[in-house]
Order: C-alpha cells, then sequence, then structure tokens
C-alpha cells in the first residue's frame, strides 16, 4: 500500500512522522563518522553507530499499515486518526 509519510520538527536532534506502516529513516550527513548516538521513539532506545558518510539509519514504528490507498496529499496535514512518533537523537 504506496502512501505518504509526514515529517515535522526534523532537526540534528530529531523529528516527528506521521503515518503507518515502518518508517525507515536515513539522516542528513550530519554526525562524526562511526559516532555512537541513542535514538529514542516510543520510550525505546536503540543504539547507532554514524555510516562512514555521517549519516545515521533507523526505523521508526508508526502501526499498522493503513488499508486504504492514498492519493492525494492533504495541505493541512495527515488525516486524523493518524499514528505520529517523535524520535529523539542523542549522544550515546
Amino acid at each position: 500500500m504506496a502512501e505518504f509519510t509526514y515529517l515535522s520538527n526534523v532537526s540534528r536532534g530529531g523529528l516527528s512522522a506521521t503515518g503507518s506502516g515502518t518508517l525507515r529513516v536515513t539522516t542528513a550527513p550530519l554526525y562524526k563518522k562511526r559516532s555512537k548516538w541513542l535514538v529514542t521513539t516510543a520510550g525505546r532506545r536503540t543504539r547507532v553507530v554514524a555510516n562512514r558518510s555521517g549519516q545515521l539509519t533507523f526505523k521508526v514504528g508508526l502501526g499498522p499499515s493503513h488499508t486504504t490507498q492514498q492519493n492525494s496529499f492533504p495541505a493541512d496535514g495527515p488525516p486524523s486518526g493518524w499514528t505520529t512518533s517523535t524520535v529523539r537523537i542523542t549522544r550515546a
């Protein structure tokens, strides 16, 4: 099922994502290569190491995938009832 993911408050220190399913995030190259970071979402911490380019890659759970195809991107934000997950990135 193809649909949109809504991102907000995106920064070096984290982001908020709204959608469904599992979102795989790869950041911009903002981190020192091989530096260690904690990614916290829904109270769960995951240790992540920046790659050679200084990027972090991690997954964000947004609940079960929706069963209806999304074919437009509403300007006023995601439809009601969608799952939002806040991610914090801090030094490990």
